[in-house]
C-alpha cells in the first residue's frame, strides 16, 4: 500500500516541478514598466523576436531579464510575452534571473542571425535543472 502511494507523491511533486508550455497568444503582455528597449521597429526590414516564457508555479518567484545584444530588454514573470525589433544581422539573446534574493544563477545565452521582416519565437521554460532559452516549436 505504501509503494503507489508514495509513486503518486512523487509523481505530483515532478508535475509540480515543471513549468507548462504556453502559445504568446495565451500568454500576458508584460506591463510597459518591466519593458526597456527593442519595443519600437526602427527599419522597415526590422525583424520581431517575440519571447514567451511558461505559465506554472515553479520558479515564478524569479523574473527573467532578457538581454539582447548586452542590453536590457525586459522582465518577465510567469505566463508572460514580450515582442522586440531588430536589425537585420547578428544578434546574441541572453536570458538570467532578476538577481534578487535566491533568484540569481548564472546567464543562458543564444545567437542568431535575424533575416529581414523575419519572425522568431522563443520560450523561456524552468525545470529542477535550471532555466532555458529555446526556439519556440508548436
Amino acid at each position: 500500500m505504501k509503494s503507489p502511494a508514495l509513486a503518486l507523491l512523487a509523481l505530483l511533486v515532478m508535475t509540480g516541478c515543471t513549468t507548462s508550455k504556453l502559445t504568446p497568444e495565451h500568454a500576458d503582455p508584460v506591463p510597459a514598466n518591466r519593458l526597456y528597449g527593442f519595443t519600437q521597429k526602427v527599419g522597415s526590414d526590422d525583424a520581431k523576436i517575440t519571447v514567451v516564457r511558461d505559465g506554472g508555479a515553479f520558479g515564478s518567484g524569479c523574473g527573467f531579464v532578457v538581454h539582447i545584444d548586452g542590453k536590457r530588454a525586459a522582465t518577465l514573470n510567469s505566463g508572460e510575452v514580450a515582442s522586440f525589433y531588430v536589425d537585420p544581422g547578428e544578434h546574441v539573446i541572453s536570458v538570467g534571473l532578476s538577481g534578487i534574493g535566491l533568484c540569481s544563477a548564472i546567464d543562458k545565452t543564444t545567437e542568431f542571425v535575424a533575416s529581414q521582416n523575419q519572425k522568431r519565437i522563443y520560450r523561456l521554460s524552468t525545470d529542477l535543472n535550471g532555466f532555458y532559452i529555446n526556439p519556440y516549436i508548436d
